[in-house]
């Protein structure tokens, strides 16, 4: 066997042998909705948010990014606790933003889709499952999403009509 040959084995087996002793990797531990504290903690990273209790019994976030007020809402509760999803909303009540423009808005994105009632009001969402967890990393850039979702739509609500 030639030297170049038993050196490149001796290296193989060293880093095999290097892996096996590794040990197992930590993974980030993963959050969830049926921790509400932890996801305002982080929302409140942004701007200020604040656990509250709808009229359901369920957890509900209100809080302010960039000036934009919005609602977190949870969903699929039992007995107001071990929630699967969330629903992040602002609703803005903007005569000129008609159903066109909405769905104009709603076939140029991928997420944050807005909705029009029949009383003229205009509504961005965001609705995120957790039911399995996700990591904070992950949590956070979902946070930041909505983030830019408002800053979007508000500027969009406010703009040309065009």
């Amino acid at each position: 066997m030639s030297a170049i040959r038993m050196t490149a084995m001796q290296s193989l087996l060293a880093l095999a042998l290097s892996v096996m002793n590794a040990g197992p990797l930590e993974a980030e531990p993963l959050i969830d909705a049926r921790d509400p504290i932890v996801l305002r903690d982080i929302i409140a990273r942004y701007g200020t948010a604040f656990l509250m209790i709808d009229i359901h019994g369920d957890p509900l976030i209100e809080g302010r990014i960039d000036g934009q007020q919005f609602r977190v809402h949870f969903h699929e509760c039992v007995d107001g606790a071990d929630c699967k999803m969330l629903g992040f909303r602002r609703s803005w009540v903007r005569p000129e933003l008609t159903l066109e423009r909405i769905n104009r808005w709603n076939n140029e994105r991928l997420f944050g889709v807005a909705t029009l009632d029949p009383g003229g009001a205009s509504t961005i969402g965001l609705d995120v499952n957790l039911d399995h967890g996700v990591t904070q990393a992950n949590f956070t850039e979902t946070v930041e999403t909505w983030r830019r979702l408002l800053t979007e739509f508000a500027a969009y609500a406010e703009g040309p009509t065009g």
